[in-house]
């Protein structure tokens, strides 16, 4: 069982040649909320490399937050990493998928607490 507050999930994986591939889902918590992701990857010399991702943290139709590297903030000293929050955006490292399900759990936890 998943540590997570994860309630449903839906993978799926689709291969495009001997190398690359992506893995695409949505998963729903117990608040309702859904993540919907995609990673597109290669690899190359026996390692994974993830070229393309998008983590998209919604509630109902809303946004709450989604991480992406698409090519459109070089301003940002992270490009093309990034993530968009309540209308702005910032600078973030490449995340993986567990790291942000450790930030929707925190905060989830915090919400069950405040």
């Amino acid at each position: 069982m998943s540590r997570h507050p994860i309630i449903r999930e839906d993978i799926f994986f689709e291969v495009k040649t001997n190398t690359a591939g992506t893995v695409k889902g949505r998963l729903s918590f117990t608040d309702g909320s859904k993540l919907e992701f995609a990673e597109y990857v290669v690899i190359s010399g026996g390692k994974v490399n993830k070229v393309r991702y998008r983590y998209t943290w919604l509630l109902e139709d809303a946004v709450l937050t989604r991480w992406d590297n698409a090519p459109h903030h070089p301003e940002l000293e992270t490009y093309p990493h990034h993530k968009h929050e309540a209308e702005r955006v910032w600078k973030c490292s490449e995340p993986s998928l567990a790291s942000i399900l450790d930030n929707i759990e925190k905060k989830l936890t915090s919400a069950r607490t405040d």
